[in-house]
């Protein structure tokens, strides 16, 4: 398997996560579910691979755009996914899925996201395409 993955890589004792662009993984896993790496980019100290899986695609052009500017948000504040999914009092898992355009929000959610980035809802949500559906 090539191509985008998300996987979770134990490296030094402790669980990272990571979307990496080329993964090559041999086929098959052990009774633990860890699957063989051959190679990952970037990253020299892999020591393990818990789970594998594809990207998966968002489920809009809408969502799509929100979740970018979600992260560029983020990135301009320098936070991790964590501390701001802590700041907005959503998981961070949520806001990992809000920023690859995986989650379709409720009202209130776009204004704790917008409240913990320190930033106008009509500034995360002004022009996005209006979904056809």
């Amino acid at each position: 398997m090539a191509g985008q993955a998300i996987v979770r890589v134990i490296t030094h004792g402790r669980n990272t996560h990571g979307l990496f662009r080329h993964a090559y993984i041999k086929h098959g896993s052990n009774k633990h579910g860890y699957v063989t790496l051959w190679s990952i980019s970037p990253g020299p100290y892999v020591v393990g691979v818990m789970a594998v899986e594809r990207a998966k695609d968002a489920l809009s052009e809408t969502t799509r755009a929100f979740g970018e500017r979600v992260r560029d948000r983020r990135m301009e504040l320098g936070l991790s996914q964590e501390a701001a999914a802590v700041r907005c009092g959503i998981h961070w898992t949520q806001l990992g899925k809000v920023e690859r355009g995986q989650r379709s929000l409720r009202l209130e959610t776009i204004l704790k996201i917008a409240a913990g980035l320190d930033i106008d809802a009509g500034q995360l949500i002004s022009g996005l395409p209006v979904p056809s559906e």
